[in-house]
């Protein structure tokens, strides 16, 4: 009968001991999840943070951009006044009329058609300016809403996923974030 309680009560313990260091695994288990979904919360709010910033720095650059733009656009009308016949041609056909080789009229026409062609050749280089400028912009709008619509994805997926990948998406939005400071950085100088 001693043997028999000893052998009941060494079963108990067994499934005791058993039972605990089941509750000790899932609590190892548990707690290893916690922390690494702490670190990912915790990249992701630094990410998130710095896609902020970078979004802010990128909306008061081109808000600067507008500004210089509408700045250039009423500075323009001044600029046709201030620019100069050049000297060449007026020069050159002064002498003849002086020497009354070319007629008055001939002489006002000619230095017209000299300032038509600057201008249309200023007017060229400012639409290639502008069509260079907005293209630009239109390339840093989207550029912007990818790293915006991709940290909402990595903010999303990181608050339905524990697991692994995260690395994979630090280094695009590292790629990301390089790829628009090159940008922002062009865009200043």
């Amino acid at each position: 009968a001693v043997l028999r309680r000893l052998s009941h009560l060494e079963s108990k313990f067994s499934s005791q001991i058993a039972r605990a260091q089941q509750e000790a695994e899932r609590l190892r288990e548990s707690t290893l999840t916690w922390a690494v979904a702490l670190a990912k919360d915790a990249a992701m709010a630094e990410f998130s943070f710095i896609m902020k910033g970078m979004s802010e720095v990128l909306q008061s650059q081109l808000r600067r951009m507008d500004h210089l733009e509408a700045q250039w656009r009423e500075a323009e009308p001044l600029h046709w006044s201030k620019v100069p016949v050049p000297d060449c041609d007026t020069t050159s056909i002064q002498g003849r009329l002086c020497q009354g080789e070319v007629p008055v009229r001939d002489f006002q026409t000619s230095g017209l058609q000299g300032r038509l062609c600057q201008v249309e050749e200023l007017l060229e280089r400012c639409c290639q300016h502008e069509e260079a400028l907005g293209s630009e912009l239109l390339q840093l709008a989207r550029r912007l809403l990818e790293v915006e619509l991709v940290r909402d994805a990595a903010s999303q997926s990181a608050a339905k996923d524990v697991g692994g990948g995260h690395g994979e998406q630090e280094a695009n939005l590292e790629a990301m974030l390089s790829s628009m400071q090159l940008k922002i950085d062009v865009l200043q100088q």
